[in-house]
């Protein structure tokens, strides 16, 4: 049976700090039918279970493909003994060599989750992919070059690297057009880690014209003069007419707008591995400490325990020490990554530091060096992925109702400026102050065309919002509604809206029971710097696998995480009915600007 080539649906918001992110949605099955599957190697839009469902309840190529999602949602999940036991069926099920070839590469990602490239590269490399339908294809390319590079980061072995720049070059007859980009991102920046006598020796003896013109670029690239980069790539176009290159020196407005969001090149992937050195940056003494510096303490902490990590976490107070102070420490003890800091002054004088060690920080700040990654906790990207969620939802005409006070409306302005910059209609805005201004605002608002409502406020103030509005307008809600606590009584109050928040944060587990011990008094603040921190740990031990495809994602504590812009860690809530806590649809994800690998 042919198998068609499956894409997320793409959603291009601008936010005006970072400049365009993209993001996405899919939905999720609410019960009743059985979810729409789609291609094997694809972007993954279910649950484990719900593919493990799906594989029990077919037959023929159906279930195996189900079974090769299966395993896919659990490698992702970081169920990796669970993924481990269900390769066994897969490979079991698999018939014909392309079916061998095909668990044959889910088997390496989970050697790469597992963090063994080695065997994953063996693996991959006894697979023809010639013989694989494309997107097969395409994800064995992935796979390759996201091996290739984490090998150079171990034995920093040129060739690895050179290997790594042949799949992404093997991809780009592969990949569609607004996808080129990054793979020609990602292929001129592995190439530029090597040493420029390398690279000057391979193009001079290169007798292919596309390799010799790479070779050359990857030199252009790495001129510090902009003057004399800017006049050598112009002269590149000359050189190299119908290079694959020059997409990126002169794009076509078609292919400079296709996509917002491009592939990290491997200069910026944080590779972590058990036996590392990780320094971590908090404020552990003073005001911030409780609500701030602790919650994200015990995060890593856990995550390390939990992970039976064999990595060395230092703690450095930054109530206690300058920022020059922790740099000249950590600069030559063998540290191989900072986690944190997360009070913005101390990130601004960490980016503006000497350091050049890799970092996973949260707060956002407007500069950073290439390899310092960022969780964003902040109101501007709530109402972003506000305004991403209600467009994924097909509506076109939506109204804001906001507090006046000053992150709600920071998220209100966001919203507004990431609609606006994808939609021809402008959202209609009412703002109120207090939960007395709430009860009446919505008498005063023009609610007339509006086809959805996001509302930003307390759960109070939301609540007294929500039950004055006209009947039939779909209701949105972000985390400013959630106070830490489960209180029914204010859920029920929201009635069918559609509350969107991190999964830490709507749901009860063991290990969120043990941490509400630890800081019973523990704020939304604080457990969701707790979220972000337990989850640095995945991401730093995940990072080359998510950066193989922006397709890719981690479910955490946070969120389904992927690798976005600028060094932002793109976190997609889950979205729930707040009168029922049910599951009905997926967060507005990252979009995809490459092919999926996960």
């Amino acid at each position: 049976m042919p198998r068609s080539k499956s894409q997320l649906s793409r959603i291009s918001l601008a936010l005006a700090v970072a400049g365009a992110l993209a993001l996405s949605g899919c939905a999720a099955s609410s019960g009743g039918s059985a979810p729409e599957l789609g291609d094997p190697f694809g972007p993954l839009t279910q649950t484990a279970a719900q593919y493990q469902s799906a594989m029990e309840g077919s037959s023929g190529a159906g279930r195996f493909d189900a079974a090769l999602l299966w395993v896919r949602s659990l490698i992702a999940a970081n169920r990796l003994g669970e993924a481990r036991t269900a390769l066994s069926t897969l490979r079991a099920q698999a018939g014909g060599s392309t079916e061998q070839a095909e668990a044959a590469l889910v088997e390496a990602r989970l050697l790469m989750g597992e963090g063994q490239y080695a065997p994953a590269a063996g693996l991959l490399g006894g697979v023809n992919p010639r013989g694989l339908p494309v997107q097969a294809e395409i994800y064995y390319h992935q796979l390759q070059t996201g091996c290739h590079e984490a090998l150079y980061s171990d034995g920093h072995q040129n060739a690895e690297l050179q290997q790594a720049y042949l799949h992404q070059k093997a991809l780009l007859p592969l990949v569609q057009q607004g996808e080129r980009a990054a793979v020609i991102n990602r292929a001129v920046g592995d190439l530029a880690r090597l040493p420029d006598a390398d690279l000057a020796s391979m193009a001079e003896g290169a007798t292919d014209a596309i390799d010799r013109g790479f070779y050359e670029y990857a030199l252009i690239s790495k001129s510090q003069v902009g003057t004399v980069r800017d006049g050598l790539a112009r002269s590149f176009l000359t050189k190299y007419p119908g290079h694959p290159v020059n997409e990126l020196i002169n794009p076509q407005p078609a292919a400079a707008t296709a996509s917002a969001t491009t592939l990290p090149g491997s200069s910026e992937i944080v590779t972590l591995r058990d036996g590392d050195r990780v320094a971590v940056i908090l404020p552990l003494s003073g005001r911030f400490a409780e609500n701030i510096g602790n919650p994200a303490r015990l995060g890593i902490v856990a995550a390390l325990q939990d992970r039976h990590s064999g990595v060395k976490a230092v703690f450095y107070d930054s109530n206690r020490y300058t920022m020059d102070q922790i740099a000249a420490t950590i600069a030559h003890d063998g540290t191989k990554l900072i986690l944190g800091p997360i009070l913005k002054p101390e990130l601004e004088a960490l980016n503006a530091s000497q350091l050049t060690l890799p970092a996973i920080s949260f707060n956002r700040v407007p500069s950073r060096p290439a390899n310092r990654w960022f969780f964003d906790l902040s109101p501007d990207y709530e109402g972003l992925l506000a305004a991403a969620k209600i467009q994924h939802d097909g509506h076109h005409q939506p109204a804001v109702i906001h507090s006046t006070a000053k992150n709600s409306t920071r998220a209100a302005d966001s919203f507004s400026s990431g609609w606006t910059a994808h939609e021809d209609t402008v959202p209609v805005r009412c703002n109120y102050t207090g939960k007395e201004g709430a009860a009446g605002v919505a008498s005063t608002c023009a609610l007339g065309a509006a086809d959805s409502v996001y509302v930003n406020g307390s759960a109070l103030e939301a609540g007294a919002v929500v039950s004055a509005l006209p009947q039939g307008k779909q209701v949105y809600l972000t985390n400013s509604v959630a106070e830490g606590v489960n209180n029914s009584a204010q859920m029920q109050a929201l009635g069918g809206a559609l509350l969107g928040d991190m999964p830490w944060l709507l749901s009860e587990s063991p290990l969120k029971e043990t941490f509400m011990k630890a800081i019973p008094r523990a704020n939304a603040q604080a457990q969701r710097i707790f979220a972000v921190a337990y989850d640095s740990v995945g991401l730093a031990y995940n990072m080359a696998a998510l950066a193989a495809s922006p397709n890719e994602v981690m479910h955490g504590l946070s969120g389904d995480i992927s690798l976005g812009r600028n060094g932002l860690v793109e976190c997609a809530p889950l979205w729930v009915r707040a009168d029922s806590m049910k599951v009905t649809a997926t967060a507005a994800a990252p979009a995809a600007a490459a092919p999926a690998v996960v």
